[in-house]
């Protein structure tokens, strides 16, 4: 049951991720939430491509695939690059396991709703530099594993006026900081000459 929970954590937070590796909201004009997006809208695509829409938008899909159930909710902020995903992941004879994950420009949140422990994963701005281009949707950095970027997927779209208490964090979940547990991991790790 924990590795299914784990692999829950890192779709949604590869999911969050890959959409934030592929977004091109920079580029995009700033549009009011009425006229960014038709009143319904089915999309087929990745979530790189729903998120260089650059519409802010509430989307939903469902999925059922050798016993599981999942049904997710998206929230797009166009105007911020902010983003919302819950995915409800239900398997047979299991209770639903509900998953948040709130991505901003500065990190990616995910918890368990139930659980008092959630992880951070701090996003880190990198520069290019003449051997190493900025990244765009042709060379962006892979996905954590697990994280299906080109995975094509049927949503439902509305348009959405954004609504701030969607971005809260929960109260009483402690957000841990996965890269700075790395990194004190990597230091106690013993040298190999």
């Amino acid at each position: 049951m924990k590795k299914i929970i784990l692999l829950g954590l890192v779709l949604a937070a590869g999911v969050s991720l890959s959409g934030c590796l592929f977004s091109k909201q920079a580029a995009a004009p700033a549009t009011t939430p009425e006229a960014a997006a038709p009143t319904n809208e089915s999309f087929s695509g990745t979530m790189g491509e729903l998120l260089a829409k650059g519409k802010s938008v509430k989307c939903t899909s469902a999925s059922e695939a050798d016993g599981a159930k999942t049904e997710s909710e998206f929230y797009i902020d166009s105007a911020s690059g902010r983003s919302k995903n819950i995915i409800k992941m239900t398997l047979a004879n299991k209770p639903t396991q509900i998953t948040n994950s709130i991505t901003t420009k500065e990190a990616v949140y995910t918890w368990v709703e139930g659980q008092k422990e959630g992880f951070l994963f701090p996003i880190t701005k990198t520069e290019p530099t003449a051997s190493q281009p900025a990244a765009t949707e042709q060379n962006a950095p892979a996905a954590p594993t697990g994280a299906k970027p080109d995975e094509k997927y049927d949503f439902n779209c509305e348009a959405w006026r954004v609504d701030e208490s969607i971005f809260a964090l929960p109260e009483g979940v402690n957000f841990v900081d996965q890269a700075a547990k790395l990194k004190d991991l990597m230091k106690n790790l013993p040298v190999v000459k």
